[in-house]
């Protein structure tokens, strides 16, 4: 597919935006879990606490990526790769 120059440096300068972009969103939330950590490890139970907030805050964040890409028509889950058709060489037919 043939785009013009300008076209293309304007989807090259949107892609570097937006990868800026999601750069300064995960410091800030490895900033955001690092000082959460410092405030809550003052006993056993704020750390685990933390530790649980952060875990789920992984599976939330997990879960939309995971629901935005089958959003775009990938797949939840792959299907399993069979041990017998994974050595060079090897047919389906040969199963």
């Amino acid at each position: 597919m043939w785009c013009s120059r300008a076209d293309h440096s304007s989807k090259v300068f949107a892609l570097q935006r937006r990868a800026v972009l999601l750069a300064l969103v995960a410091t800030l939330a490895f900033g955001t879990v690092f000082a959460l950590i410092v405030e809550a490890s003052t006993t056993v139970t704020g750390l685990f606490l933390a530790l649980f907030v952060q875990r789920a805050t992984n599976v939330v964040a997990g879960g939309a990526a995971l629901g935005d890409s089958v959003r775009r028509g990938s797949p939840a889950l792959s299907t399993p790769a069979s041990p017998t058709n994974n050595r060079p060489g090897s047919t389906k037919e040969q199963v």
